[in-house]
């Protein structure tokens, strides 16, 4: 899995045919390569399952060339005040400096994004809204 300038605090492998989980023991960081492998007691078994992670992470500033991820912009407002952007770039392999995942061309990820805002901003995204409080 890749994943560059995040904390893993926890981790785990829920496998879906008999829902036991298998906690991870040790997370093996390759920075070279920018990935990181995930130890378990056994080996896993073939089939389905689902790979939670929890983890912490800082947003880039495009003014010091974090335009990688997910990263923070700065503009004028009509007053004259600095506001910020908050901006992702994922293609091509630029999502794992946001989030844990497979981050390669040949795999095609899904995954759910939430964002909780104050309501005097928006959010926006090139996706389709599913759902807006």
């Amino acid at each position: 899995m890749h994943g560059v300038n995040f904390e893993i605090q926890r981790s785990e492998y829920l496998e879906e045919a008999s829902e036991q989980v298998y906690p991870c023991l040790e997370k093996v960081w390759d920075n070279r390569n920018e990935t990181i492998r995930f130890v378990f007691e056994n080996e896993l078994k073939p089939g389905n399952g689902i790979l939670r992670v929890n983890f912490t992470g800082e947003i880039s500033d495009a003014s010091k060339g974090g335009l990688k991820g997910l990263y923070r912009s700065k503009y004028q407002g009509p007053d004259g005040e600095d506001r910020f952007n908050y901006l992702t770039f994922f293609a091509p392999v630029a999502a794992r400096f946001c989030f844990p995942c497979w981050d390669e061309p040949n795999f095609k990820a899904t995954f759910t994004l939430s964002l909780v805002l104050p309501n005097e901003l928006m959010g926006m995204s090139n996706m389709v809204r599913l759902m807006m409080n």
